[in-house]
């Protein structure tokens, strides 16, 4: 009898565990993410300048996406569009610097409090001047440390170039993506600019820039509360 009993409870245990997984597999999930906030700016210029530069790095387009985490934006992923297909495979190698005019080198601006009195205004090879640049993702720059060793790129502050965060890179083709964790830019991405650029040795000559006037891409003015 007791034998019974046991087997008896055994068997209810096994069953009301089941049914417990049965049910519960069908309860809502963690959220993926908050809806994508995007942008897409083209160049307006019909090619790079300055012209007659060896391995003219021509920009077409510029798109972002910020993105996030339960109902947070943590990244902003800027994909830049070059007219070259050979674009992503001509990026600097990992744990190098550029040296080579055949070699895509790119810095992402990011006016990340939308305030002109803050940062740097620069003015590179006639791109500009964007006002307010308090960081810069340097896709290959000597003067930032060049790539780093696994692959990404740094994120470094405006004036200083104290790395302060790392960007990921992917893409194929003419396309490159740049993953920004918005934490490692104050919380917002701001207003963005885009100069691309190649190498002679330890010198960076610009090639083409988005936008192509003094007014910086609006990608984000939202702050995250967990990011201020």
């Amino acid at each position: 009898m007791g034998t019974r009993i046991l087997i008896l409870a055994v068997v209810l245990a096994i069953s009301s565990a089941a049914f417990a997984a049965c049910t519960s597999s069908g309860s809502p999930g963690t959220p993926g993410g908050p809806p994508p906030v995007t942008s897409s700016t083209a160049a307006t210029d019909p090619g790079p300048e300055p012209t007659g530069v060896p391995t003219t790095w021509d920009i077409s387009n510029v798109s972002t996406s910020r993105t996030g985490i339960g109902s947070t934006y943590t990244q902003i992923t800027v994909t830049v569009t070059y007219d070259q297909s050979n674009a992503f495979s001509s990026l600097v190698p990992a744990g190098t610097s550029g040296n080579s005019n055949t070699q895509l080198g790119t810095l992402i601006y990011f006016n990340s409090d939308s305030n002109p009195a803050t940062g740097l205004s620069t003015n590179l090879g006639g791109c500009g001047p964007w006002a307010g640049i308090d960081f810069v993702v340097s896709a290959g720059e000597s003067i930032t440390g060049g790539r780093l060793a696994d692959g990404n790129f740094p994120i470094v502050t405006v004036p200083g170039f104290v790395q302060v965060g790392e960007a990921s890179v992917s893409g194929s083709g003419g396309t490159v993506s740049y993953g920004v964790p918005l934490s490692a830019i104050g919380g917002s991405s701001g207003q963005i600019a885009v100069l691309a650029e190649n190498f002679s040795g330890s010198n960076e000559t610009v090639t083409d820039c988005v936008p192509d006037s003094t007014t910086e891409i609006v990608t984000n003015q939202l702050r995250e509360p967990s990011l201020r």
